[in-house]
């Protein structure tokens, strides 16, 4: 089951994300980037992000045991 989880952005923060990163969050769409869009693009980079550092922990534990 997912877990869903909240968080805040200042306004500045989320004007630097709509002028800067709208585009390059997905280049198909045109446009200002919406609250959608952007949810969905945190939700991959979050779920990327927590993976990584999973399998970056399991691997230092495989080194670790390779050493003894």
């Amino acid at each position: 089951m997912a877990q869903e989880f909240t968080i805040s952005i200042s306004d500045a923060l989320w004007t630097d994300v709509k002028n800067e990163m709208s585009t390059s969050i997905d280049p198909t769409l045109t446009g200002d980037i919406t609250v959608e869009r952007m949810t969905t693009y945190l939700n991959g980079l979050v779920s990327f992000t927590l993976t990584s550092q999973i399998n970056s922990k399991k691997l230092e534990t495989f080194r670790a045991s390779l050493e003894e």
